[in-house]
C-alpha cells in the first residue's frame, strides 16, 4: 500500500489543526477561532477533587428539594479555579504560535451588554483581579478584558461610553480591533448611525419641563408630625438620666453615675410635697422612700443641702405661696411648623406641629401662670445655661398657652448646682 502522504512542515499551505495538535510549532500567521466558546460547567449534585474529596447535594426526604452543601461549594470553587488556569494555559499555547501575525476571532452574541458588565470590574490597578479572571465564561471575555484596558481599544469603549482612565498606560503591542457584522446587520447599523431619528419638539419640550419640576411642598415632607420639646432645643444637653436605661448590679448608692443622681433629684422635686419637704426634707425622702416612689439608692444621693437651698430661695418661697403648682405637667399640643423651624415663611410656617412634653413645674400667680425648669448640669455660667434650654421652654410657654388658655408670663431655670434661678436675660 502507499504511504500517507505527509505535508512537509514548510509546505505553503492552510492548516486547519487543534490547539493541542499545534503544540510545539509556528506559523508565519496563525487564526484563533472559536474564542466565544462557552466554558463547560459542571453542575452535578456529586462533585470529586483529589485532595478536597467528595462534595454532593442533600435532598430534603419530605420535600425532595436538593440544597447544595459547603464541601460541595468548596470543591466546586477549586474546580473552577482549576478549569481556569487550564483554560488560560490552553489559550496562551494558542497565542504564542503565531510568528509574524496573530488572529482572534471571537462571535459575541450580546457585545455591548458584555463589555458594560466587564468594565465595571476594571480597576485601576496595573493587572486585573484575579476573582475577575476568574468569573468570566469563555476565552473572549478574557480577550474584552485586554481590549477595553489597550490604548487600541477605543472601538469598544466608545460603544458603551466607558472614559479612557482604564486604558494601562504602559509599553504595549500595537493591536488592531474592530467589530464586524454579518452583511444584513452591518446595513442596518450603518442605516441606524447615518440616519438618526428626528427630534420630536413638542417631546422634548415636555421631557425638559418634567426634568426642571420643583415640587412645591418639598420642605413640608422634610417636618415631621410629632416632635418632642428638648429635642428641638438646638443646642442643650439630654435630660438627666434619659439615656440610663439599667445599672449594673454591683453599683452600689455611691456608685452611681451622674445621670443617675440627677434622675434621684428630678424624681423627688416630682414626688415630694413641697411643703413638708421645706421644712424637714430628711422626712419627706423617708415618706418617699416608704411608699416607694424612691429607692433607698435614690434617696442616699439625693442632695440635702440643695433640697434647702432650693426652698430658701426667693422662687422656692414663691412657689410655697402660689394659687396652684404643678409637677411633671405632661402635654400634647399643635404648634405652628414656624415654632420648630425658623426658616420656614407663608403657609410652611402656619402648618400644625404636634409637640410633646412634660414640664418639671409650673405654678400660678394673679391668673398667669409660671414656669420652672430643674437642672442638674454642672454650669458655672448662667447664659451658657440659658443658652442650652432657652429654646425648650420657649416652646414650653407656647405649648401651656394653648394647653390651659392661660398667658404664661416667664419661663425660668433653676440650677441645683449654682442653687440660683436663671432666666431669659441669664441673670
Amino acid at each position: 500500500m502507499e504511504s500517507a502522504n505527509v505535508v512537509s512542515e514548510n509546505a505553503d499551505v492552510v492548516r486547519i489543526m487543534s490547539i493541542h495538535k499545534s503544540k510545539g510549532l509556528e506559523f508565519p500567521v496563525c487564526i484563533v477561532a472559536g474564542c466565544g466558546r462557552k466554558f463547560v460547567q459542571d453542575r452535578d449534585d456529586m462533585r470529586l477533587h483529589p485532595k478536597l474529596g467528595l462534595g454532593i447535594r442533600l435532598t430534603d426526604p419530605e420535600t425532595g428539594i436538593r440544597y447544595t452543601t459547603l464541601p460541595r461549594e468548596a470543591i466546586s470553587i477549586a474546580l473552577s479555579d482549576s478549569d481556569a488556569a487550564e483554560e488560560l494555559r490552553v489559550f496562551y499555547v494558542a497565542m504564542t504560535r503565531a510568528r509574524e501575525k496573530l488572529i482572534l476571532l471571537s462571535p459575541v452574541k450580546h457585545l455591548d451588554s458584555d463589555l458594560q458588565r466587564l468594565s465595571a470590574q476594571i480597576t485601576h490597578e496595573a493587572r486585573i483581579a484575579p476573582y475577575t479572571v476568574n468569573s468570566v465564561t469563555s476565552i473572549s471575555q478574557w480577550i474584552m478584558l485586554c481590549a477595553l484596558r489597550h490604548p487600541d481599544g477605543e472601538a469598544l469603549r466608545s460603544r458603551i461610553g466607558v472614559d479612557s482612565d482604564c486604558i494601562l498606560r504602559a509599553h504595549f503591542t500595537p493591536w488592531q480591533i474592530a467589530v464586524r457584522y454579518p452583511a444584513a446587520q452591518a446595513e442596518v447599523e450603518k442605516e441606524t448611525v447615518e440616519q438618526p431619528a428626528p427630534v420630536d419638539a413638542a417631546l422634548k419640550a415636555q421631557i425638559e419641563e418634567k426634568i426642571r419640576f420643583v415640587y412645591p411642598y418639598a420642605v413640608q415632607t422634610e417636618m415631621p408630625t410629632k416632635v418632642s420639646a428638648s429635642g428641638l432645643a438646638a443646642v442643650q444637653a439630654q435630660r438627666e438620666g434619659e439615656e440610663t436605661l439599667s445599672r449594673p448590679a454591683f453599683l452600689g448608692a455611691k456608685g452611681m453615675t451622674p445621670a443617675e443622681r440627677g434622675t434621684a433629684l428630678h424624681d423627688f422635686m416630682q414626688f415630694a410635697d413641697f411643703a413638708a419637704a421645706a421644712v424637714a426634707p430628711e422626712a419627706e425622702l423617708d415618706r418617699l422612700v416608704r411608699d416607694r416612689f424612691l429607692t433607698p439608692e435614690q434617696a442616699g444621693v439625693v442632695d440635702r443641702r440643695r433640697v434647702r437651698a432650693f426652698f430658701q430661695n426667693p422662687l422656692g418661697r414663691r412657689i410655697l405661696k402660689a394659687d396652684r403648682v404643678w409637677k411633671e405637667q405632661r402635654f400634647i399640643a399643635d404648634i405652628p411648623s414656624g415654632l420648630v423651624n425658623r426658616d420656614l415663611c407663608g403657609e410652611d410656617a402656619a402648618l400644625p406641629v404636634l409637640l410633646q412634653g412634660a414640664v418639671d413645674c409650673m405654678f400660678e400667680e394673679n391668673g398667669s401662670l409660671y414656669i420652672v425648669d430643674f437642672k442638674t448640669d454642672r454650669c458655672y455660667d448662667k447664659a451658657e445655661l440659658w443658652d442650652r434650654y432657652g429654646t425648650q421652654l420657649k416652646l414650653y410657654s407656647e405649648a401651656m398657652a394653648l394647653v390651659t388658655g392661660k398667658p404664661v408670663a416667664a419661663c425660668m431655670l433653676y440650677s441645683f448646682w449654682l442653687n440660683d434661678t436663671v432666666e431669659e436675660s441669664g441673670k
